[in-house]
């Protein structure tokens, strides 16, 4: 019998709220909670003692009733909790789904929300001729786990191979449950969300930065500058998006997939919109600037190329991407190079020597076993072994401490995983 089937890629499901929730959560926990002590920082201005800023800072260390030695081990715990509740959700989800609600024949009609018709039958010859982009990435995704609990079997440290494995597997059950558990408007709200916390930080970010800790880069709420201006470049590339949206809308151009709000908001609703996107983009680009983060305006840089790519068609897009590529690098060549070779009184040359070590003991290893690697955990077993003595001695100030990481996340994978891990995770994010 063939069945009508209506369609609605923009429903919102239960399941859906309660994934957007718990992603809002754990993200609030991973960028603004902390566990640190109370301490006096070298060089840190003395708290006012009517500064509110101070209250907030208290009360997202916890009112330092739990502290740990680093002061982030509540952000890991936040992460685990926040991964757990979103598989235990979707697993119940999983499980109460009444029977055959979501099953189509291949001879049902199928009619979406847009008001567009076609038979399965259409979709399947579709999806004999190519595959499907996100269940493909999301296999490849599982195999490279796969892959690093097999490296288990030629590891010279099993039980910390398993280890590592285990904990790459709490990313992966995060990404497959957000990536199958949220429809189209619920991973909007999550953008948004993700959107709102990143503002929410670099806010607090910069006051901190301007109240309480002057003299060194920004590095609070999140404890590394590094890392503060990773957490924040997703957010700063959603909105720099967005805003391109906004102008596009406002020009009369066409708007996001799905419609746009700003457009439905007429043109003050898309004022407002765009308005609200440059605040966003101002206080997140700020931020990343007062972290001094090399790594992040490269990052930053491939982000604004990559959304030209995806917001223009044809000549357009090969002479935007010309343009913006170009101005790229020009920024980069007279802004970002010359802070790798300046000298430097925190240390940042030598931060630059170590990564050129690590890279070249990754190398190393690499060579050693290219295709299946050393195992997962590799080079935080085996890097620290190849300094050599004469390295150490002509370069104490690079090389003051233990080499645990590759520095470059690429080439730890390579070590770790080899040639083999490599082209899986690779295959899953292109």
């Amino acid at each position: 019998m063939n069945v009508v089937r209506v369609v609605n890629a923009d429903a919102v499901k239960p399941l859906h709220v309660v994934l957007v929730c718990l992603l809002g959560a754990t993200l609030v926990g991973n960028c603004l909670l902390t566990s640190g002590p109370m301490a006096t920082i070298e060089g840190a201005k003395d708290w006012s003692e009517e500064s509110v800023l101070r209250a907030i800072v208290h009360v997202l260390n916890l009112s330092y009733t739990q502290t740990t030695p680093l002061g982030v081990e509540i952000k890991t715990l936040a992460f685990g909790m926040g991964i757990a509740a979103a598989a235990i959700a979707a697993g119940v989800a999983l499980i109460v789904r009444p029977p055959a609600s979501d099953e189509v024949d291949p001879t049902d009609e199928i009619i979406n929300a847009e008001g567009s018709a076609g038979t399965t039958t259409h979709r399947l010859g579709m999806a004999k001729r190519q595959l499907r982009p996100v269940p493909t990435a999301q296999a490849m995704l599982l195999l490279y786990l796969a892959w690093s609990f097999g490296s288990v079997m030629w590891s010279d440290a099993p039980e910390l191979a398993v280890g590592g494995s285990m904990w790459l597997a709490m990313g992966v059950v995060w990404a497959l449950v957000l990536g199958r558990g949220l429809g189209r408007s619920a991973a909007q709200a999550g953008a948004l969300v993700l959107v709102g916390v990143c503002a929410v930080t670099g806010v607090v970010a910069i006051a901190y930065f301007g109240e309480r800790n002057p003299v060194r880069r920004a590095s609070y709420p999140i404890g590394n500058p590094l890392f503060l201006a990773a957490c924040l470049l997703p957010g700063l590339i959603l909105a720099v998006t967005q805003l391109a949206y906004v102008l596009r809308t406002l020009s009369g151009g066409a708007g996001p997939v799905g419609g746009s709000r700003a457009a439905r908001g007429g043109v003050t609703g898309a004022v407002v919109c765009g308005l609200l996107w440059a605040a966003v983009i101002v206080v997140t680009a700020w931020t990343v600037r007062l972290t001094g983060s090399r790594s992040a305006l490269v990052a930053l840089g491939a982000g604004v190329v990559s959304v030209v790519i995806l917001l223009t068609r044809g000549r357009v897009r090969t002479t935007a991407v010309v343009v913006t590529a170009v101005a790229c690098v020009a920024g980069m060549w007279l802004y970002v190079v010359p802070q790798f070779s300046a000298p430097s009184s925190t240390g940042r040359d030598a931060s630059l020597r170590l990564r050129g070590y690590a890279w070249g003991y990754a190398s190393e290893l690499i060579e050693k076993s290219m295709m299946v690697g050393h195992g997962q955990g590799g080079f935080v077993r085996l890097g620290d072994g190849l300094v050599q003595e004469s390295d150490a001695q002509n370069d104490p100030i690079a090389l003051d401490a233990r080499l645990a990481h590759a520095h470059n996340e690429w080439l730890e994978v390579w070590v770790d995983l080899g040639l083999v891990g490599m082209m899986l995770l690779l295959a899953s994010l292109g």
